[in-house]
């Protein structure tokens, strides 16, 4: 694969699905997993793509391949085709970059009803229960309720916002200063429905 770099701004076509993640921006056919992470060691955002037991792991900062599968998949392959680093968001910023909430079903987890972050914002989203969850100064102390915790996590790789699944409160707030504006529209969207 040649070396990633910055080209016209990638769109989607039909069966087609637009994803960022860290640097990186790339467009999948819907039979290709995006899998977004970041590996705490070493610490790196990684983006790997999958069709079945094949795939491909990139790092999420530079778009090179970090592993890869024995063998290739053609559904893959055309994806690493469409790699691209430090691609703009454009005029038309995804969800909740930009203001154009999506109008399809929202996800609940727990009793947390939201939008899921447009896939091309490089948000993701994820429910997790635990012992604990690292909170941060301002979050509200107290929550949840013995035997319920658990939480709704949105994050890019340079922020984090949890809220705790029963209330919707924060309980975790680690936000860039680029990205206070589109975490706080997702908070704003979310709403806490009865289970």
């Amino acid at each position: 694969m040649a070396t990633p770099t910055a080209g016209p701004i990638l769109t989607p076509g039909p069966g087609e699905t637009k994803y960022r993640w860290g640097n990186v921006t790339i467009i999948t056919s819907q039979d290709v997993t995006v899998i977004r992470t970041t590996w705490t060691d070493p610490n790196v955002m990684v983006i790997e793509l999958r069709r079945g037991d094949l795939g491909v792991q990139l790092n999420a900062g530079d778009g090179k391949i970090i592993n890869r599968s024995e063998s290739s998949d053609q559904a893959v392959e055309q994806a690493l085709a469409t790699v691209r680093v430090g691609e703009p968001m454009g005029d038309a910023p995804p969800w909740p970059y930009g203001l154009v909430a999506p109008t399809g079903p929202r996800e609940v987890d727990y009793a947390l009803r939201s939008s899921l972050p447009d896939p091309a914002s490089g948000i993701i989203q994820h429910p997790g229960c635990g012992l604990s969850v690292a909170v941060s100064p301002n979050a509200n102390a107290g929550e949840p309720p013995p035997g319920q915790n658990c939480w709704v996590t949105i994050e890019n790789g340079r922020s984090i916002l949890s809220l705790w699944a029963g209330s919707g409160k924060t309980a975790q707030e680690k936000i860039a200063p680029e990205d206070q504006d589109a975490f706080s529209r997702w908070a704003a969207a979310v709403e806490v429905v009865n289970q």
